[in-house]
């Protein structure tokens, strides 16, 4: 005789629909192996956390957009060193947060022509096939160094400024801009425009040439 529940058993003694298909189904895990109902719990919770794992990455899609594989340096990188598997990944960044010209893939024979710190996004214009990082247009020029010249490093855009007496009194005029290569006490190695070395030289040969540090670009 079966051990029928009060509470599945109506007023006139006769189990309803649903509980007698709660009796059965307590009478078929009672056959099932003990094992079986361990491997079912297993793949149940499994499975939830399966879920939970897709609906989070969907929510994080959903916030932040879809991914894009960029390269992305992995060390300290100065002016001038190559680009290679030791220095440099590709890694996932959410669309809305890549800079314009993201690289996305590790080319050969490029050289960083900016520092670059770890986890930074490597953009084509911090990159040149010249290993001193000289773009197609670019010539590099060494200019004594100014007399009262702003904190400088390799990386740094500064715009050039001919200083030169006319009628006895000081005139000056902007030639354009150049990026710094290198700088010692003697001299300041920059990227010129090819374009501008002419001015460049016609400058130092009827005066001086200074230079005024440009904001870094982000």
């Amino acid at each position: 005789m079966q051990d029928e529940s009060p509470s599945l058993i109506r007023p006139d003694g006769e189990l309803s629909v649903r509980a007698a298909a709660l009796l059965r189904l307590r009478d078929r895990m009672r056959s099932i192996p003990p094992r079986r109902i361990l491997a079912m719990a297993i793949a149940l919770a499994v499975g939830s956390g399966t879920w939970s794992v897709t609906r989070a990455a969907g929510v994080e899609r959903a916030r932040w957009g879809e991914v894009v594989a960029v390269l992305v340096a992995t060390d300290h990188l100065e002016i001038g060193e190559a680009l290679s598997a030791q220095n440099s990944e590709l890694q996932n960044r959410p669309l809305a947060l890549v800079p314009a010209g993201s690289l996305t893939e590790l080319r050969v024979g490029v050289h960083t022509i900016a520092p670059l710190v770890p986890g930074q996004t490597i953009v084509e214009a911090a990159v040149a096939p010249d290993r001193a990082g000289l773009r197609g247009w670019e010539r590099a020029v060494t200019i004594p160094m100014p007399l009262a010249p702003p904190p400088l490093q390799g990386g740094d855009t500064v715009d050039l400024i001919a200083v030169r007496l006319v009628a006895g009194h000081p005139r000056s005029i902007t030639l354009g801009h150049a990026r710094v290569l290198d700088l010692d006490e003697v001299g300041l190695t920059l990227a010129i425009d090819q374009l501008a070395v002419g001015s460049v030289f016609e400058a130092l040969g009827s005066g001086a040439v200074e230079v005024a540090r440009r904001p870094t670009q982000r």
